[in-house]
């Protein structure tokens, strides 16, 4: 089949569904790779719960008791909520009531506790980049606002920081660490204890911004290390820093406070690792190199966001536009896309104001969707008695006829980048990278879960273990 390059959103959405692909399978190519059976789970009378991060039972008090991937229990106790620190991970926080105000603690499913009761647990940075946490403690409780750290507003909840305390709530003095999850271990040297201070993340440092804004702010490596400190006219933004200098340029510097560059003008945001900016004075906004030029004569309504490797801006009308950082237009206003999320492996997903979706690929394909694209991305279309007629297949960049694959039946999600099939004479697991088989529909499954990294063939009686890899790789086409 000839691949046709599409010219604009235009002719994409009005392609035909399942015999025009993307342009190109070259970039990054996707995986998911079943290791052989690991073991054997038995079923028992508790209802077994699959969580991203951990499996667990719910005990008849409401408690929840954390299991490891083979159904051992490394705690010994049932907890009162048990919640996944992030997608990705398999650090767990766990709240004990009793314990209160410090009621919270992070573990791993095998027993493990990493932080042991904190106030507050909370993920530092987005996306792919949650390698911090900020780890709150409460002290002594205190009865002047002044001293208030952080507070209580109501019995067994989560205790907040950054908002003024109401009547009744309870204040407390505290200090706030970071715990750095690569290295399972706090931080040395970054401690906040003064009200008002705070901790950023910018790339892998970590920043203590002080409050009044007079006082200078240290920047602080993950090995505890001091990077150097920030001056209170010293603005971040993004992982970089921006200063005026006395004769009125900008300052632009990394991370490490490297320079990147020097400006004529005002960035209001920095792109691209400091070599991409909006000017603060321009109003639509365009996107500029360090000598102010602009890379798209696309205009924004608002700053633009950098979500993965793209810049994605609104105009007026609230019609998104997708540019490269080389500036070239993935998407124009023209194709009156509504929403543009990142999802996951870098991959974007689109839905057009007529309802149709897309979904654009690190290296900038973009394909058009009938359906849109889940957070596992599967997308399929069904056809008669509500039966798939074809999945989007993540390697190919195209719609596959479920004939296609030997499928004639249902779907459903089961785990990140994998579908479920099923129809009267089984169920089956396979791959959307590839459209694979990873298990058949013949070996006698009657559901699949996912879990810490496993994949969970259930059966009579119990549930057949496998280990499981996702991967986003780059093509060396």
């Amino acid at each position: 089949m000839k691949k046709i390059k599409f010219i604009s959103a235009g002719l994409l959405l009005a392609s035909f569904l399942f015999s025009i692909p993307v342009q190109g399978s070259d970039g990054v190519q996707y995986s998911v790779l079943l290791g052989e059976k690991a073991g054997v789970l038995k079923k028992t009378d508790s209802a077994l719960s699959f969580q991203p991060s951990a499996l667990f039972v719910q005990e008849e008090d409401g408690k929840k008791r954390i299991l490891d991937p083979f159904g051992d229990d490394g705690f010994g106790k049932a907890f009162d909520k048990v919640e996944g620190y992030g997608e990705g991970t398999d650090f767990l926080t766990v709240t004990e009531y009793e314990a209160m105000p410090n009621d919270l603690s992070l573990v791993k499913s095998d027993g493990t506790v990493l932080v042991d009761h904190a106030a507050i647990i909370r993920v530092m940075g987005n996306g792919t980049n949650r390698r911090y946490a900020e780890v709150t403690f409460a002290t002594d409780e205190v009865f002047d606002e002044e001293d208030c750290f952080l507070f209580s507003y109501k019995p067994e909840a989560m205790i907040d920081i950054q908002l003024t305390p109401g009547q009744g709530d309870t204040m407390y003095a505290g200090y706030t660490r970071v715990f750095d999850m690569q290295e399972e271990q706090f931080v040395e040297n970054v401690l906040v204890e003064n009200v008002g201070d705070r901790v950023e993340i910018v790339g892998e440092n970590i920043l203590v911004d002080h409050y009044p804004a007079e006082e200078e702010d240290e920047l602080y490596r993950p090995d505890g290390s001091l990077v150097g400190t920030v001056d209170a006219s010293t603005v971040k933004k993004g992982n970089c820093f921006v200063s005026k200098t006395q004769d009125g340029k900008y300052f632009v510097r990394d991370e490490n406070l490297m320079e990147l560059a020097r400006l004529e003008f005002q960035p209001q945001s920095v792109y691209a690792d400091g070599t991409l900016f909006t000017k603060n004075d321009d109003r639509p906004y365009q996107i500029v190199d360090a000598d102010g030029t602009a890379i798209s004569s696309l205009a924004f309504a608002s700053s633009p966001a950098q979500k993965a490797d793209f810049l994605v801006g609104a105009d007026s009308e609230n019609h998104y536009a997708v540019l490269k950082m080389d500036g070239s237009t993935i998407l124009d206003f023209q194709a009156k896309a509504s929403t543009v999320m990142e999802i996951a492996y870098g991959i974007l997903s689109i839905t057009y104001e007529d309802g149709n979706y897309g979904i654009l690929y690190p290296d900038g394909r973009l394909g058009a969707l009938k359906n849109r694209l889940g957070s596992n991305l599967l997308a399929y279309t069904n056809g008669e008695s509500n039966k798939c007629e074809a999945i989007w297949i993540l390697n190919q960049a195209e719609y596959v006829k479920a004939s296609d694959l030997g499928l004639d039946g249902w779907i459903e999600e089961a785990g990140p980048m994998m579908f479920e099939f099923r129809n009267e004479d089984g169920h089956g697991l396979y791959s959307i990278a590839d459209g694979k088989e990873l298990l058949s529909p013949e070996d006698g499954y009657k559901n699949f879960s996912y879990s810490g990294g496993y994949i969970y063939g259930e059966k009579e009686d119990s549930w057949d273990i496998f280990p499981c890899t996702i991967s986003g790789i780059e093509s060396e086409d």
